[in-house]
Formats: C-alpha cells, structure tokens, sequence
C-alpha cells in the first residue's frame, strides 16, 4: 500500500485537507511536498519513532513521511501527562520523538526487532498511557480504510470531518478512510461544546460527522433539528453502546434530511471497524451493530 494512504488517487491540484489555522484546502501536491520536507532528517535505518499527535496539517505531513520512510510509528496522547511520556519513552527507547512540532533523537542505538510489516502501534482506551499497544500493517489499515469506503459510500467531493483525536483508532479510520477514497477531510481541535466549531464545520461544507456517545449525547441536549449543516449527509456513531432512545432521533433527524446514520462497531485490533448498521436496516433492529465490513 501507497504509505500516503491513497494519496495517488489524488490530481495534483485536488483538495485534500485542511485544519483549524487553514483559509483554503492544501492540495494533495501540497501535502506530499509538506511530508516530504521531514526526508531528510528521517531518512535513517528504520526505527520506532513516537509522535504525540495533534489534530493538525503538520503533525500529519510528520505521520505519513514516517511511514514513507519505512519507520514503525506509535500515535500517542499529546496530553499525556510528562510522567508518563518519560516512562513509555524510557520503556520502548524510540529512535525518534516527535512532540509540540519539534522532532528529536531520543535514542542513538535502540533495541528492537521490528518485525517486517509492522507499521502503526495504537493504544486501546483501556491501556492508554500503559506500556500495551495493538500492532497493525499498512495492509491492516488499508483494508479497513477500503471496506469503509464501501459501505459508508464516501465520495470524492464529500468532506469528512476529523474531530476525533487521531490517537484514537476511530479518528485515525476518519483520517485513511478519507484519504483512501479521494475524499477531502477537515481536521480541527475544537470540541461540539465549542460554538466555533459549528460555524467551522458549516464553512468546510461537511458531509460526513463521526461521534462516539458523548457527542451523541451532547446533539440531544443541542437538538438534532438544530444541526445547521447543509451538505451533511452521513453521521457515524462508534465508541461504546449508545442510549437506544439517541440512536433512533439521530436516525429520524438523518432520514427527514435525506441523509444517512450508521451505528458501527470496532476495536483497535481490528484496525479499528469491524461492522456498520445500515440506515435501511436500523428500524428492523435498533439495537444491532449491523453486519460485518466486507472481508470481515
């Protein structure tokens, strides 16, 4: 697989990504050239390298010309607390760390057999900031990128809204899911609990949202029927069981749109989706995740 995760689909000039510092869409001749700048100080032999990321254009030009260069990359919590970078750091002895836009050395001569198409270490939401990661292949990623595709019908000038944290298993599926399909993504920081992040979403034309339950949550208190998105037309829901009452005005709200609400299932083993419940068959069965992806 293409490590700029379905970059090539891409003309040169075609919008691919933009985030919250973001006036117009970089190009995907834009961001190949922006990863493409961090060649020369990756280009070594291939080592761990941690990156505490943030949901920022930079952090994953970083991301992708890792794994060009052929490295092993753990996405980590930039929050993390420093007591716990330092364990983690002391524990794996990565080659390179990279946190709050700078990249350093961290270890000169590191220890590990890194098998060969290990690609991504994730953390689980049950072992975050422990010494436990889930090891995934770019053919892991690249699978369950092209089986979302499918069964979410993302298409290329839909925009995809990447506000999950891309540490998180779910939100780096936003990330290659988009990417893979051609489709532009607007990455940002902000929160649902941010006004800001409303009228930002409204600007960037969004067409598919993701949630886990508290987002969920938040859109009852808000009301469904306040959701100012012209161009939205898929909203996901992951992340832990949610309240079946929210799971049916999420889908009311979705078919009086004309659009469409999946519930989905995963686990960052998984690499992280393993099924989706079609619009269509959510009144036959409300409380079921749905059926497999495609190859599951």
């Amino acid at each position: 697989m293409s490590s700029f995760f379905g970059l090539n689909k891409y003309s040169e000039e075609c919008p691919v990504i933009s985030d919250d510092q973001s006036q117009r869409w970089t190009s995907a001749y834009e961001l190949r050239r922006k990863s493409c700048t961090w060649d020369t100080k990756l280009c070594s032999e291939r080592s761990l390298l941690f990156i505490y990321i943030k949901n920022n254009i930079n952090d994953i030009s970083i991301f992708l010309a890792a794994l060009k260069n052929n490295h092993v990359v753990a996405l980590l919590d930039p929050e993390l607390p420093k007591t716990t970078k330092d364990k983690l750091q002391k524990r794996y002895k990565p080659k390179f760390v990279y946190d709050n836009n700078k990249l350093k050395i961290f270890s000169e001569s590191p220890e590990h057999d890194l098998h060969q198409d290990l690609s991504i270490l994730l953390s689980t939401s049950g072992s975050t900031g422990s010494p436990k990661f889930v090891k995934l292949t770019n053919k892991n990623i690249e699978s369950n990128a092209s089986a979302i595709c499918d069964v979410l019908d993302i298409r290329s000038f839909e925009v995809g809204c990447g506000h999950l944290p891309l540490h998180y298993s779910y939100g780096l599926s936003v990330l290659t899911s988009h990417l893979f399909s051609g489709a532009p993504i607007h990455i940002t920081n902000k929160s649902f609990l941010d006004n800001s992040f409303w009228i930002q979403m409204k600007k960037w034309k969004i067409a598919h949202l993701p949630g886990v339950p508290f987002h969920y949550q938040t859109l009852r208190r808000f009301g469904f029927s306040n959701i100012d998105l012209p161009k939205l037309r898929v909203l996901t829901q992951a992340g832990g069981a949610l309240d079946p009452k929210i799971r049916k005005m999420a889908h009311e709200f979705m078919d009086s749109i004309g659009g469409r609400f999946h519930v989905m299932y995963g686990q960052t083993e998984a690499s992280p989706r393993l099924t989706t419940l079609s619009h269509d068959d959510f009144l036959k069965n409300p409380l079921s995740v749905g059926k497999a992806l495609p190859g599951g």
